[in-house]
């Protein structure tokens, strides 16, 4: 039989075995980890996860979504926060994890038709939104000088926070020489074909199976403000009168 002194012994290396090895493996995971470059987390708030990975990716960084959240203010999809936050110092191999806005509200372009810039510019970062650098200008018999006539997008069309809208700014009637369409829409045939008259211009008049005063005009062809300078004939449509329209 072996001595209890032998068992003993050999229980006590084999102790000595576990422990170093132990920490062994944890000197060599360590060395590992420490050895992977350190880098700054950027910041991936209010990007689409496809945007997020393009960033994260090259940084040798992952992602993980974490859950969703209603935000009105980013995008559906996008992210609304992210752990470990901007500018954290992290190690390559990093998993970023992220909540993404759920079933935000969209952002609606506003009118500003009919506005001064400055009023313009206030009503656009009122909503989340920016002018354009360049600002369009042109003639306009329609809208007064330093007046906004028209805007892209259009009001009431769908757009994202922090787009920009490009103003067009009437620069008031044109010069000797260039003819716009005026805004008939509203006016009376009458009216209509005075200025065709007045202009040497022919006037069609169409009429429309659709409810209205039968003298009104309710459309146009071509729009107000186009350039009419080489234009001989334009078209404007009125409803049918009462006892010629045809129920549908």
């Amino acid at each position: 039989m072996k001595s209890p002194k032998r068992h003993l012994g050999i229980l006590i290396c084999i102790i000595v075995i576990v422990v170093t090895a132990y920490f062994s493996a944890n000197f060599v995971m360590d060395a590992l980890v420490h050895s992977n470059k350190e880098i700054e987390v950027p910041n991936i708030t209010g990007k689409s996860l496809d945007e997020a990975l393009e960033i994260l990716a090259p940084l040798n960084l992952s992602l993980s979504r974490e859950g969703q959240e209603i935000n009105a203010n980013i995008a559906q999809d996008s992210v609304v926060r992210q752990t470990p936050p901007a500018g954290t110092r992290v190690r390559e191999g990093k998993v970023i994890k992220v909540i993404v806005s759920k079933n935000s509200r969209p952002f609606v372009t506003p009118n500003v038709v009919g506005k001064t810039p400055s009023a313009a510019i206030a009503i656009l970062n009122a909503a989340g939104l920016t002018m354009a650098d360049e600002v369009v200008r042109r003639y306009s018999v329609v809208i007064g000088r330093d007046i906004v006539a028209a805007q892209q997008p259009q009001a009431g069309e769908p757009t994202q926070k922090g787009a920009s809208v490009v103003l067009v700014v009437s620069e008031g009637p044109p010069p000797a020489g260039i003819r716009l369409m005026p805004n008939l829409v509203g006016k009376t045939v009458d009216f209509a074909s005075s200025w065709a008259q007045r202009e040497q211009i022919e006037l069609s008049i169409i009429k429309e199976n659709v409810q209205g005063a039968g003298n009104i005009v309710i459309r146009q062809e071509p729009e107000p403000d186009a350039d009419i300078t080489e234009i001989t004939a334009v078209r404007v449509f009125i409803p049918l009168p009462q006892d010629e329209r045809v129920n549908e």
